[in-house]
């Protein structure tokens, strides 16, 4: 983001905003509700336009948004069968990641996905799109319907993804979980939290 605003008529949100991402960042943006974090994301995917500045997003980069409320295209296929359609991933594979993903109950492997907890789903798309070769997730939100195994499960996976990572959280648990570079939208300015 170069010299980025973002204003509306009755509200500025940020001014000469500056900020670099590069293909191994980690980095959470923080703020007060309506300081326009999820704004942000949508201007980085497009969503969005800025009102002044540029915004330059490299055009081979595959960008995964994951957004605060999950939605599955069919919740009535199973996880294994989501998982192999979304990765291409062999059934072997796919069941160790399941094990994984749902601390070895195996159960989790023949269910479908409407039968999963909001947790439990979350995980299950951000573990897809990690597995789906993404050079960025962006992820608005996460651990809203949360319980502290799918916070573990899920600050684990996002610290040995290897690509890069934008996350929008209020979540203070799971900030202690990870270990990302904070950065605070406050005063119409997005800076390095310290």
């Amino acid at each position: 983001l170069s010299d980025i605003s973002k204003e509306y008529p009755d509200k500025v949100l940020y001014k000469n905003v500056n900020l670099n991402i590069l293909k191994d960042s980690k980095v959470c943006i923080v703020g007060e509700n309506g300081s326009g974090k999820s704004t942000l994301l949508k201007i980085l995917t497009g969503q969005e336009s800025v009102t002044t500045g540029d915004v330059f997003i490299n055009k081979k980069a595959k960008i995964s948004f994951i957004e605060q409320e999950t939605v599955f295209e069919n919740e009535k296929i199973s996880i294994i069968d989501y998982l192999k359609g979304k990765t291409g991933l062999s059934d072997d594979f796919v069941e160790a990641a399941i094990d994984t993903l749902y601390n070895n109950e195996p159960e989790f492997r023949d269910k479908r996905i409407f039968m999963l907890s909001g947790g439990e789903k979350k995980r299950l798309e951000i573990f897809a799109n990690i597995l789906s070769e993404t050079d960025l997730l962006i992820i608005d939100e996460p651990s809203t319907y949360m319980d502290d195994y799918s916070r573990t499960t899920i600050a684990n996976m996002l610290m040995e993804y290897e690509g890069a990572v934008i996350l929008v959280t209020h979540d203070k648990v799971l900030l202690k979980k990870i270990n990302f570079e904070t950065y605070d939208i406050r005063d119409k300015k997005i800076r390095p939290k310290e």
